[in-house]
């Protein structure tokens, strides 16, 4: 019996997966578990930590821009969105998307402090990242032509680099943030 209950509790169901917003959260599960729990020094993880940030708010940014260009809110390139990968761009259009969102009639006063709150965190926390598609995942960048263009880590030196003690509560501020204002859009939109 206990080689089946184990068996089971490591079973993975990623066919179980519908969305980006699913992948999102666990990411985001996967963030606070490992920085709550990990003793020993960040840079033994950093890359692939830093990574799970990154492609958190990625994904995130992703499906709540996505919603609002199907819903006609935003304009903007669907393809684009779909298939884009820099963070930076898809902040930029979340940004954009709050700030529309705060001028409506119908955003209430509290809502509008809320979301003119919360913008410099989303833009802090892309600077704080400085990410790019292959930021964390690989050393240098390339060209078409397999040509190294340069170091994929944009930091020179270490102060430079995001400090997770200052990145884990401005990601958890980001995340629950960009739920909220999902939930407003969404709501607005119905």
């Amino acid at each position: 019996m206990n080689d089946k209950v184990e068996h089971w509790r490591n079973q993975t169901l990623v066919n179980r997966t519908r969305s980006n917003e699913m992948i999102a959260t666990e990411c985001y599960t996967l963030v606070k578990y490992i920085v709550e729990n990990y003793k020993e020094r960040m840079e033994t993880i950093q890359n692939p930590l830093l990574h799970l940030f990154s492609h958190c708010m990625e994904l995130t940014y992703k499906e709540i821009n996505l919603y609002a260009l199907n819903h006609s809110y935003i304009n903007g390139n669907i393809e684009k969105t779909i298939h884009g990968h820099d963070l930076r761009k898809l902040s930029s259009m979340f940004v954009k998307l709050c700030r529309k969102l705060s001028q409506e009639n119908c955003c209430s006063d509290e809502d509008k402090k809320i979301i003119d709150k919360i913008i410099p965190n989303h833009i802090k926390l892309c600077e704080t990242l400085a990410t790019t598609t292959t930021t964390y995942r690989y050393i240098e960048n390339y060209d078409n032509n397999g040509n190294i263009k340069g170091k994929s880590v944009p930091f020179q030196n270490d102060n430079e680099s995001p400090n997770i003690q200052e990145l884990y509560p401005l990601f958890k501020d980001c995340y629950s943030s960009a739920s909220y204002v999902s939930y407003i859009l969404e709501y607005f939109l119905q």
